[in-house]
């Protein structure tokens, strides 16, 4: 990627998962590196790696599919949304004294608000769509929040049972995205 206010190349590091590589690819960036390549190793290795490299493929179906501006906008969406879904998840099944990741809880500043946000200036998707959008952006947020809150008072019986409305939030947000197409 050409990076043109300062004439030069880009080249994305700390790659680590398929959906960081898909999200860069999406935005555009096609060169990388990080352990989601490969981890560093001693020059006499390289050769042997290279020679034996097989790019992750759902990498090159993403690069070799033609998309909108919109699409790819979608699919970054999708990306980083679950990415928040699972660290909300895993942080909040852990033990109190694990330490945890958890996502961006304010809902103007997360990914996803951000992204909502972004797309309205942009005049990409119809202000309908995005407005249904993000009316369950705030409803699926108000019962993290919840979450988040019965967790730090220690106050979550079932955490499974209070999992399964964020999840049907999430479900029912895909599907306004899904509209958005």
């Amino acid at each position: 990627m050409r990076f043109p206010w300062f004439n030069r190349h880009i080249i994305a590091e700390g790659v680590e998962t398929t959906q960081h590589g898909l999200i860069l690819l999406l935005m555009g960036c096609e060169n990388a590196q990080g352990y989601g390549i490969a981890r560093p190793m001693p020059v006499t290795d390289f050769l042997e790696w290279l020679n034996n490299y097989s790019p992750n493929q759902e990498w090159i179906d993403c690069a070799n599919k033609p998309r909108t501006q919109k699409e790819n906008k979608l699919k970054i969406f999708q990306l980083t949304f679950a990415q928040w879904q699972q660290n909300f998840e895993n942080s909040i099944q852990a033990p109190s004294n694990i330490t945890k990741t958890w996502p961006i809880l304010i809902r103007t500043k997360c990914h996803c608000g951000v992204w909502i946000k972004r797309a309205r200036q942009e005049m990409i998707f119809e202000e309908e769509s995005l407005l249904k959008l993000e009316q369950q952006h705030d409803i699926l947020h108000n019962i993290a929040d919840d979450l988040f809150q019965r967790y730090q008072e220690a106050n979550i019986l079932d955490v499974n049972d209070e999992l399964k409305n964020l999840n049907n939030a999430i479900e029912h947000l895909y599907s306004i995205l899904g509209q958005c197409e």
